[in-house]
């Protein structure tokens, strides 16, 4: 029976003496861990600290439609200074610059080949 409880000791000894506790590679990924969490809550956040780096920087952008098809009693609706918002999200887009309702910027042809 001794020998049973040396040899229980002995494991235990051997047990306790392989723990070691944190090395350096546990040091790493707990910090890369924590560092992944920090950037993906700051890109997903409104209150993103990356987003105050990029805050100031806008741009102008300016582009032409062109509207095909439309009615005459619709023609003359939109106007220089109007509003141009988002349908989806409401957003303010900007405002229209100039109106041309004499100019066409594109030229159909029919294809015979498949029928458009």
């Amino acid at each position: 029976m001794k020998k049973t409880n040396n040899l229980n000791s002995s494991q235990s000894e051997v047990k306790t003496k392989k723990r070691v506790g944190f090395n350096f590679i546990d040091v790493l990924i707990i910090l890369f861990v924590l560092a992944f969490i920090f950037v993906v809550i700051n890109v997903v956040s409104p209150l993103s600290v990356f987003k105050k780096f990029f805050a100031d920087q806008t741009y102008t952008v300016r582009y032409t439609v062109e509207f095909l098809c439309v009615d005459e009693e619709y023609v003359n609706m939109i106007g220089e200074s109007d509003a141009v918002v988002d349908s989806v999200s409401k957003h303010s887009l900007g405002t229209v610059d100039a109106v041309d309702n004499d100019t066409i910027y594109t030229t159909l042809e029919y294809n015979e080949a498949d029928g458009s």
